[in-house]
């Protein structure tokens, strides 16, 4: 009966992107336009079926009702738009002092080939300008020594629109709190679609005046409109097992599948169809034992294998509304990333966000506490805020590896 009253739902299919996370993309420095989507899904399964080591599966197939809130939860559209205002606490282990001074020598590489390109080997120009770049280096290690002691501490407000991305932030001093009124530092623009002859990305740094149009890589974006929804990489998986599509991630919209819905409540068995064959994946769902009145317990992982690798805790009449997430590593089980949200608004987005990573040897990647002050869902932005437009008096920087 659930399932017969569920309208087909159509919404955007951006899979390439939403399992960047879960195979490590971005960390690798991939840019996930040019995986195959076929391949990028190939991954993901994979991925699940590789984790035989994490929380073993404890729930019963879902129920119809359970079935039908799942493929809601999927098929809840992501806001094409967002403004946010949060506060960020930002913890990561310290690095020896010869990796960052590697990657700040790598950050000012751009500006040394330029200077290279300008003066004459030895020259006084060219003496003068290695001294000045060499004098900064200095300075960004010593401060990036001194500032890795303290949870770093930032007020930002984001805003993105389709592929368009602004982050304007400041950042505490190391050991000092943040001041409410305290005037944004630094500005950080990603315009249009990466690899697209569009795209373009910048930086204005308004402590020191200068505005810097960037290489081509852009600036790493911070999903922040996937908290208001289920994670993209459970979505993802759920997606291709419930679609009416062979392979879903050919098409740019998601249509659930009556049968393939009556199927895995039946079975706690969902089925897709890759290039190397039909893969299974199994899903169960259990009461919370913490919660056991209002929220659901969501395990999905190998069917072949005794363990769950994705586990998720949701608001009972709500999938999307994600409380507790965890994915785990594949040898000792233990999860290598978990988001935990809370103090969802009326808007069902949470004002309370923590993310922690850790590496493959379970050592703290990083730690990431949000307190979300203000968020506006779908706003509209005028065209001109993310376009290159400097303050007056700012000097520009050119630090594109190839200039039009």
């Amino acid at each position: 009966m659930y399932l017969q009253t569920l309208a087909a739902v159509v919404v955007k299919d951006d899979l390439v992107d939403n399992i960047a996370f879960l195979i490590g993309a971005e960390s690798k420095g991939i840019t996930m336009n040019r995986i195959n989507k076929q391949m990028a899904l190939s991954l993901l399964l994979l991925l699940v079926s590789s984790l035989t080591n994490a929380q073993a599966f404890s729930g019963n197939p879902p129920t119809e009702e359970q079935v039908a809130k799942l493929a809601a939860a999927v098929s809840k559209e992501r806001p094409h738009s967002i403004d946010v205002t949060l506060y960020l606490e930002l913890t990561m282990p310290a690095k020896p002092i010869e990796q960052i001074s590697k990657e700040v020598e790598g950050f000012f590489e751009n500006e040394r080939n330029m200077i290279q390109q300008r003066y004459e080997p030895n020259s006084l120009g060219m003496k003068k300008m290695d001294k000045r770049i060499n004098r900064q280096i200095e300075r960004n290690i010593e401060r990036i020594m001194k500032e890795q002691q303290f949870p770093r501490l930032m007020k930002k407000r984001i805003r993105d629109s389709g592929h368009n991305h602004r982050s304007d932030s400041v950042t505490a001093k190391p050991g000092e709190e943040l001041e409410p009124n305290m005037p944004f530092e630094h500005t950080f623009v990603n315009f249009g679609e990466r690899n697209s002859p569009e795209f373009y990305s910048f930086s204005y740094h308004h402590n020191i005046k200068s505005a810097h149009i960037e290489n081509e890589s852009g600036w790493y974006k911070r999903d922040t409109t996937g908290f208001a929804n289920m994670h993209s990489g459970p979505v993802s998986l759920l997606q291709a097992i419930l679609s009416t599509n062979q392979v879903p991630i050919t098409e740019p919209t998601f249509v659930p599948d009556i049968n393939k819905m009556q199927e895995l409540s039946r079975t706690g068995i969902g089925r897709m169809q890759l290039l190397t064959g039909v893969h299974k994946v199994r899903v169960s769902v259990t009461p919370e034992k913490n919660a056991p009145g209002n929220k659901d317990r969501i395990e999905i992982g190998d069917p072949n294998k005794p363990y769950a690798t994705t586990v998720m805790v949701c608001d009972r009449d709500d999938y999307s509304s994600v409380y507790n997430l965890k994915f785990c590593k594949s040898k000792t089980g233990e999860p290598y990333y978990i988001r935990e949200c809370s103090n969802f608004d009326s808007q069902g987005f949470p004002r309370n966000v923590t993310e922690i990573q850790y590496d493959m040897e379970g050592n703290l990647k990083e730690k990431s506490v949000y307190n979300i002050v203000s968020v506006d869902l779908n706003p509209s932005f005028p065209d001109d805020l993310f376009a290159f437009n400097p303050p007056e008096g700012y000097k520009v920087v050119d630090n594109r590896t190839k200039k039009p």
